[in-house]
């Protein structure tokens, strides 16, 4: 059941790049003498690390995701499903969600 969600969700993913790629290769502001700056950063290669980060998300989550569930951690020693054994993964995949979603807030604080 969790590969057929999977599948049918993970791609809308890549539905936000075309605004990735237009927030980097966009410069903000201007530049010296009231002219705009140029960004130095060409949308293909933007979308080439974009790619190639999800690509390597995906050849490394299968086995981070072994190691995360090895031995079945936490199994019957904590509440809900923490205690069945994804413990592990179930918080690996809150606290990185916690900071992707954290990411959005420390740039409208200033601090990224």
């Amino acid at each position: 059941m969790f590969a057929v969600v999977y599948g049918l969700f993970a791609g809308s993913f890549t539905s936000a790049w075309p605004g990735i790629m237009q927030e980097i290769t966009n410069p903000s502001g201007s530049g010296s003498g009231g002219e705009e700056q140029r960004s130095k950063a060409d949308p293909s290669m933007v979308f080439a690390f974009l790619a190639l980060g999800r690509g390597v998300g995906n050849v490394v989550s299968g086995p981070l995701s072994e190691a995360l569930v090895k031995d079945l951690p936490w199994q019957g020693e904590a509440l809900s499903g923490y205690g069945s054994g994804y413990g592990g993964l179930i918080a690996f995949t809150g606290v990185t969600a916690l900071f992707g979603g954290g990411s959005f807030l420390w740039r409208r604080l200033g601090w990224l």
